[in-house]
């Protein structure tokens, strides 16, 4: 079971595992660590994408 929480500006991410369904646990975490970092650095990477009005402003 995943469980993801955000507070504050903060992301907490938790699993709970059967060690019979997933013997190395802390695996499993450093493969969500990783992929979360790749995510982020990706996401900095990239710059914000102006948006365009489709009418001039005061029109409808």
């Amino acid at each position: 079971m995943n469980i993801v929480v955000g507070y504050e500006g903060e992301l907490g991410l938790f699993f709970t595992a059967d060690r019979d369904a997933l013997p190395d646990p802390w695996h499993y975490k450093q493969c969500i660590r990783d992929a979360f970092n790749s995510l982020r650095d990706v996401a900095r990477s990239h710059q914000p994408v102006r948006s365009v009005r489709k009418h001039p402003k005061g029109t409808s």
